[in-house]
């Protein structure tokens, strides 16, 4: 019934505004050849007002869109250290050539990387490469500059992700990161 009503409102309200601006149309003989709009400055305000408005929102969209991928790949990239870790006797990977390839390729308990078989029987825990931060789209992984704590700058300058590998916690690598979560 609500709808009813707001779409009949609309309906209304457009079918006068359209009549009133046909009227001043004709009305009007010096400015026959000027545009509708340019004899409705309030019209030409609102939608000024709200191509302002629609680009606050569209950017505040970007903006939640960039932090939820970001968050969902955090969470699945510390789900898979975890899984590692009780599949390591409670040891997290390590940094190797600015990656974690023991995430990426099976493992034995010890966490040497081998051929997928009996003996190496753990992971692969991405099934491709490591992810990449949606931030910057690297994936390359720094080590955190105070191991034990949890970080509050970039390390380095690769982008990527920042590792502490005496927990096996890791955070986005980047300057935008650490801005957005200084109350953290």
């Amino acid at each position: 019934m609500l709808q009813k009503t707001i779409r009949a409102f609309v309906r209304d309200s457009w079918e006068q505004m359209t009549v009133d601006t046909v009227k001043t149309y004709r009305a009007d003989d010096e400015s026959a050849a000027a545009p509708v709009a340019f004899r409705h400055p309030h019209m030409v305000i609102v939608a000024v007002a709200v191509a302002i408005l629609l680009g606050f929102a569209v950017h505040a969209a970007d903006r939640l869109a960039g932090d939820l991928a970001l968050d969902d790949q955090l969470h699945s990239i510390q789900t898979q250290i975890e899984l590692y870790k009780i599949h390591h006797l409670g040891h997290p990977p390590h940094i190797q050539e600015h990656g974690l390839p023991q995430l990426t390729a099976s493992t034995n308990s010890q966490g040497q990387i081998g051929t997928s078989g009996p003996n190496y029987a753990r992971g692969p825990y991405f099934l491709a490469e490591f992810p990449n931060n949606p931030i910057d789209g690297s994936n390359h992984v720094t080590a955190v500059a105070e191991p034990g704590r949890r970080p509050t700058g970039v390390a380095g300058n690769l982008g990527g992700w920042q590792y502490d590998e005496t927990t096996g916690m890791i955070w986005p690598n980047n300057p935008e990161y650490f801005a957005s979560r200084t109350s953290e």
